[in-house]
C-alpha cells in the first residue's frame, strides 16, 4: 500500500468560527511521481541497497521541496515563499527503516487528541507498532486517517526543540499482509503547524515518546 505525506489531521480556522480540514493536493501529486518507487521501499523483506535507496529519498525531497514552494495550497506563509530554499533534512540512515509488529486494537475507537492550540480533534485509535531499535523494545500508538486506510504514527524523541520541531513529528505506517508494518523514520515530517502558526495539529501522545534521538527525517524548520 502506498502512502503519502498525511496531513488531513490539521486543521486551518476559516472565517474566525468555523474550522475546516484543508484539503491538501500537494502530498497526493508527490506520490503519484513517486508511487511505483514507494511500492518497493514499503516492503518489510526487501533487500534495499544504500545508495539506491539514498538517491530514491533525495529525489523524493527535491520534489517535496519543489512543491512546498510553488504549490497553492503550501503551508509556507506566502511571503517567505520567494526566499524559500528548501527543508533541512538528516542524512539518510537505512537503520531506521525499521520492521515491527502490528498489533490491532479489537475496537477502533474515535478520541480526543491535544493540539498545539487549546483545541481538541478526533483521531482514530487504530493499533500498536512494536518494534527494536538497537537492542532496544519499543512500541508505538498508530492512528488511522477517517474515511481511509492510511495510518500514521506522531511521535516525540529527544530530538525535539533542538535538531528537530519542538512539538514532535508525523511518520507514515506502512501495512504489510503478513501482520507486519514497516516505519521508516526518514520519512518523518513536520506537521504544518511548525511551518505556520495559523494551523491546528494534533499533537503526540505521551506514550508515543521514544527514549532514543530519531536524527532522521525532517529537521526543524527555520524560516
Amino acid at each position: 500500500m502506498d502512502h503519502k505525506r498525511n496531513e488531513s489531521y490539521c486543521y486551518q480556522p476559516c472565517n474566525g468560527l468555523q474550522t475546516r480540514i484543508v484539503s491538501f493536493t500537494l502530498f497526493a501529486i508527490i506520490m503519484m511521481m513517486l508511487a511505483v518507487a514507494d511500492k518497493t521501499w514499503s516492503r518489510a523483506n526487501v533487500v534495499v541497497d544504500t545508495t539506491t535507496f539514498n538517491k530514491h529519498l533525495r529525489e523524493k525531497r527535491a520534489i517535496q521541496d519543489s512543491l512546498l514552494r510553488w504549490e497553492e495550497a503550501s503551508p509556507i506563509p506566502i511571503d517567505q515563499r520567494e526566499t524559500f530554499s528548501g527543508l533541512s533534512y538528516f542524512q539518510p540512515q537505512l537503520k531506521f527503516r525499521i520492521n515491527g509488529a502490528l498489533h490491532l486494537y479489537g475496537r477502533q475507537r474515535q478520541m480526543l487528541a491535544e493540539t498545539n492550540t487549546d483545541t481538541l480533534v478526533n483521531v482514530v485509535r487504530f493499533g500498536r507498532f512494536a518494534a527494536e531499535f538497537l537492542g532496544e523494545r519499543f512500541w508505538l500508538e498508530i492512528y488511522r486517517t477517517k474515511g481511509t486506510d492510511e495510518l500514521s504514527v506522531f511521535f516525540t524523541d529527544s530530538t525535539n526543540g533542538s535538531s528537530t520541531y519542538s512539538g514532535g513529528r508525523y511518520v507514515p505506517v506502512h501495512r504489510q499482509e503478513n501482520g507486519l508494518c514497516v516505519i521508516d523514520f526518514n520519512e518523518a515530517y513536520n506537521p504544518y503547524c511548525a511551518y505556520n502558526n495559523s494551523y491546528i495539529c494534533p499533537l503526540p501522545p505521551t506514550q508515543n515518546h521514544l527514549n532514543f534521538p530519531v536524527a532522521a527525517g525532517e529537521k526543524a524548520y527555520n524560516q
